[in-house]
Parts: structure tokens; C-alpha cells; sequence
């Protein structure tokens, strides 16, 4: 589970979230918006999900992914 924190103005939100609802969200995106080029952190098939370096390299996807969403005004803007 991922914790992002969300703030506006004096307000703060902390929204959890599973790897899966970032892969729909993704899936989604991709078909709505073709011409986006997003880049998500791929799933681990086989391996431990565990590895402090495999979830370094996924928050750290997971950051860049969401960042770069909310650069994008035709997706903030609806």
C-alpha cells in the first residue's frame, strides 16, 4: 500500500492506495489519452515484492508517474 499526500491550500489528505489501482488508473489513461506517453513502474512477475530495492525503484516510479499526471492541465482540469 502507498500513502500520497494530497495538499491544497491549509488542507491536507492522506489517500492510500494499492499498486493495482495505479495499474487501472494507467490502463485507463492510456486508452483516454493515446497521444500521453505515461510511464508506469511494471509489475514483479517473479521475485520478492519485498526487496528494499524493488520497492525503492516502485515508490520512486510511482512518485514520477503521479507528478507527471498532475503536470498535465487537460487531466488536472477535469
Amino acid at each position: 500500500v502507498y500513502k500520497l499526500v494530497v495538499q491544497v491550500g491549509n488542507k491536507t489528505w492522506f489517500i492510500f492506495r494499492r499498486y493495482n489501482e495505479f495499474h487501472t488508473l494507467y490502463e485507463k489513461l492510456k486508452k483516454k489519452y493515446p497521444e500521453l506517453h505515461f510511464k508506469l513502474p511494471g509489475k514483479r512477475i517473479l521475485g520478492n515484492n519485498f526487496d528494499p530495492e524493488f520497492i525503492r525503484a516502485r515508490r520512486e516510479g510511482l512518485n514520477d508517474f503521479v507528478t507527471k499526471l498532475l503536470a498535465i492541465p487537460k487531466i488536472t482540469e477535469q
